[in-house]
């Protein structure tokens, strides 16, 4: 049996757009926000973990999280859209 994907990708499969993309978006973040996505993204950190060097709940946390992939993604979509209208 297959195991899962790793939840984060490998930048050598990101294309160069994306990770163009990203490095424009990241900063636009809080400083808190960047740091969690950081810390769970590229360190492998759990939310447990996270939640401790913010000194946050997991609850909390896991809404940073979120709200901070969600922000992510909207700007993702924003500049693919940006991209399609040119």
């Amino acid at each position: 049996m297959r195991g899962a994907a790793p939840i984060h990708p490998k930048p050598s499969l990101m294309k160069e757009a994306d990770i163009q993309n990203l490095r424009e978006l990241l900063p636009s973040l809080g400083e808190k926000e960047a740091l969690a996505i950081h810390l769970r993204y590229w360190e492998m950190l759990t939310i447990q973990e996270i939640a401790k060097i913010l000194g946050s709940s997991w609850d909390e946390t896991d809404r940073i999280i979120e709200h901070s992939i969600r922000f992510l993604r909207a700007g993702f979509l924003e500049n693919q859209d940006r991209k399609l209208v040119a």
